[in-house]
């Protein structure tokens, strides 16, 4: 081994640390700069091409952003789903993750983030699951519901959900699949058969959350995840060309 190199590796690592600890401490604030580069260099005893590494590194985390010129430097961005979107779409398109492992991952996310909005929703988060209820009858009174509306409203219900659950987690991957797999799922020739489904299993969980039953949310939501998944990977079986996974 070259122990040079795994030298600048590991320095490379400490200074990648450092501002990350920095960032999670509240030392470097969102839209804030970091200290000028000689600055830093000095405060962590580490040469400019060390240095120059790890921002650029911190950059590709998305943990900073690099503007040139005049008045810029490395300034803090704000947490983003952009990584983590990109990673699982990574693995998606080298097909390290089948439509088999996500519906069985969105099987028991979901049933739990149902469970867990039945047992903390309040009356005004009642209120903002019905305002959609509301909103899912009227794309089904136009007598269309094409696959973008559904999209929208399938999206925003979980949305909601989190919000209830408040749990950031649940929220992180409710948008990394959302994004990732619903663009798969467009292709598909849903029939209005589907759509009323969903339409009366959502009134059904959003009842179940108002009376708290934590148990039947749960019970349902697993039920139509697995359904739904059922369907997609029978309709790719036929048409592998169509749903690339």
């Amino acid at each position: 081994m070259n122990v040079k190199r795994a030298t600048y590796g590991r320095l490379v690592d400490d200074v990648i640390k450092h501002v990350e600890q920095e960032i999670a401490k509240g030392t470097y604030k969102v839209g804030e700069k970091l200290p000028q580069p000689q600055l830093l260099q000095e405060s962590l005893g580490v040469s400019r091409g060390t240095l120059r590494e790890a921002l650029r590194v911190l950059e590709q985390m998305g943990l900073i952003e690099l503007k040139p010129g005049v008045g810029g430097g490395a300034f803090v961005c704000p947490i983003s789903l952009e990584p983590t979107t990109q990673s699982l779409a990574l693995l998606i398109r080298h097909r390290k993750v089948s439509l088999a492992h996500l519906a069985e991952f969105r099987v028991e996310n979901e049933s739990v983030m149902v469970s867990l909005a039945a047992e903390k929703a309040t009356p005004e988060d009642i209120q903002k699951l019905k305002k959609l209820l509301d909103k899912s009858e009227h794309y089904f009174n136009k007598g269309f519901f094409p696959w973008s509306d559904f999209d929208k409203i399938d999206e925003e219900f979980h949305m909601i959900l989190a919000d209830i659950v408040n749990n950031p987690l649940f929220k992180v991957t409710s948008k990394a699949l959302h994004a990732n797999l619903h663009k798969h799922l467009e292709k598909i020739s849903w029939n209005e058969g589907f759509f009323i489904e969903s339409y009366q299993v959502l009134q059904k969980i959003i009842q179940a959350i108002e009376d708290k039953d934590a148990a039947l949310a749960y019970n349902i939501t697993r039920k139509h995840v697995r359904r739904f998944y059922q369907f997609v990977i029978d309709y790719k079986l036929n048409n592998d060309d169509i749903i690339e996974f």
